[in-house]
């Protein structure tokens, strides 16, 4: 029987692109004996700086150490965590070479340099360092603007607190008159600062107020150890002409209707009677704001390059041994996509459909691959597409000659992704999987979608830390699933997820199973 709880292992593109930064090659890593690693995330949490990436030695027949370094002081942690990707890219690496640890550290900046410790002949191998402020338990935040406006005073600013996933609650003094407003809107820079605070931590609003002259405090309430942070007065006047401002950023708002078609093969997909050239091979597109359309590609298609187009295009890929997405976008690229086809026209255990980070994507129809998409970072946007019939392998060789573990959209790490009026069936794992394997995962829209099939139709990784900033809205669930009635498969009850009007095609409402 197959397990609840199933996900894939990271990329090996990310994972390529880490051996060229690093300036050498898997040959090299042999050769020289020294061993060879690339550390992928260094972010805040509560206690401390999390360190997470990969190393391995060729002469290591087991965990490898690896070195973390602040000032003089020394702390170390070994491999021995998944990274399916790894052997993929290495020859003679392992499945486990990957890392995670929290180095504590209290309020400060603070640099971090990691080392991979050599094992027999060779040298230790720096895997760099990153400087990163912590903030330490408390909240912090910044008032970034009081102004008066007509009948009232514009608070402007952004607080986060690391020992919660929830939205800080701050406390606002009008003159004395107490009121509470939430740090939820939409604030990216924050996470540019402070890496692994939430993207959503920023307030706008508008507090009414007479004509005159108000002294206004804020201060933002604490969870659990630390203090409240208090961020200062301001004097303002509102006089009886004040302009109006404009008005104040909501937090996120209910999902827009759904379109009125249902997507399926009429309107998706490439139009029919578009006239297509074929272009044999694979197509690197390194142009910003390169236009590509009418093509049929028999080959791969890697974005590297902002402000890319593709419509109108049939992409097939070709045969290969190793995993590829047919369209990939890579970290400096961007991507519009629509109106086109992605599908294998041969049984692949390693092909995906679409993959990357700054996607959006429209009227697409993705079939025959194991996951149609395939997201491991920001931005993201799917909409009015037909993810369907999945390839799945009863033995296949990414999973030791196990089932494969095929998605219509599964979710790496990342933030402001949506997944809107799509969709989504035939996938043997889910239709939804959200594993945070990559990062953290936050501020995620589902909505409006028809969802069908998979163990569990949604599946959300158990991990240590909850996805923050996730909605479910408005979907309808089909029947399919291989466990009857397992719509959200959640672990933690704890965790909090906005799963609203959700039906099953019979009318009853889809549950949340643990």
């Amino acid at each position: 029987m197959r397990r609840l709880s199933i996900t894939r292992p990271l990329l090996a593109l990310p994972l390529v692109a880490a051996l060229v930064a690093l300036g050498s090659t898997s040959a090299d890593a042999a050769t020289a004996g020294s061993p060879q690693g690339h550390v992928d995330h260094v972010t805040l949490t509560a206690d401390g700086i999390r360190v997470s990436g990969w190393a391995w030695d060729p002469q290591s027949t087991g965990p490898l150490t690896v070195r973390l370094t602040i000032g003089t002081a020394t702390r170390s942690t070994t491999t021995g965590l998944d990274r399916l990707d790894v052997p993929r890219v290495i020859a003679g690496a392992g499945t486990d070479e990957g890392f995670s640890t929290v180095y504590p550290v209290g309020r400060g900046t603070a640099t971090v340099c990691v080392t991979a410790v050599d094992v027999g002949a060779g040298s230790d191998t720096s895997l760099g360092c990153t400087t990163i402020r912590h903030p330490g338990h408390s909240p912090f935040g910044s008032v970034d603007g009081v102004r008066p406006v007509t009948n009232g005073i514009r608070l402007v600013g952004w607080a986060d607190d690391l020992d919660t996933t929830s939205p800080v609650a701050l406390s606002v003094s009008v003159d004395g008159a107490l009121q509470t407003i939430k740090a939820s809107v939409s604030r990216p820079d924050v996470t540019v600062a402070y890496p692994g605070a939430s993207a959503s931590a920023g307030y706008d609003t508008v507090l009414p107020a007479s004509v005159g002259t108000h002294k206004v405090c804020v201060t933002a309430k604490n969870v659990g150890a630390g203090a409240d942070r208090a961020f200062g007065c301001t004097s303002v006047a509102v006089g009886s002409t004040t302009s109006a401002a404009p008005a104040p950023a909501p937090a996120p708002a209910p999902a827009p209707a759904p379109t009125s078609t249902k997507p399926t093969a009429s309107n998706t997909g490439v139009p029919s009677g578009t006239a297509l050239t074929v272009h044999n091979g694979d197509l690197t597109i390194t142009t910003p704001g390169a236009v590509v359309s009418g093509l049929d590609v028999r080959g791969f298609v890697q974005v590297n390059a902002p402000g890319v187009t593709i419509r109108n295009t049939i992409v097939r890929g070709r045969d290969v041994t190793g995993s590829r997405g047919l369209v990939t976008v890579g970290s400096a690229g961007s991507l519009t996509i629509e109106d086109s086809e992605l599908f294998t026209t041969f049984v692949s255990p390693y092909i995906d459909g679409l993959r990357g980070m700054n996607i959006t994507a429209r009227r697409l129809d993705i079939h025959d691959v194991i996951d149609s998409v395939h997201i491991y970072g920001n931005d993201v946007t799917i909409q009015d597409s037909w993810l369907h019939d999945n390839t799945h392998l009863a033995n296949d060789p990414t999973w030791n000659g196990g089932p494969s573990h095929d998605d219509n959209i599964q979710i790496q790490e990342g933030a402001r992704i949506t997944l809107r009026n799509n969709v989504m069936s035939g996938a043997a794992n889910t239709a939804v999987m959200l594993t945070q394997d990559g990062g953290a995962v936050s501020d995620l829209m589902v909505d409006h979608n028809w969802l069908d099939g998979g163990t569990c139709t949604v599946n959300i990784k158990n991990m240590p830390t909850a996805p923050t900033r996730v909605s479910f809205l408005d979907n309808t669930f089909g029947r399919n699933a291989l466990y009857p009635g397992c719509g959200f498969k959640v672990p933690a009850t704890s965790w909090v997820l906005d799963l609203r009007r959700n039906y099953f095609t019979d009318g009853a409402v889809v549950p949340r199973t643990p």
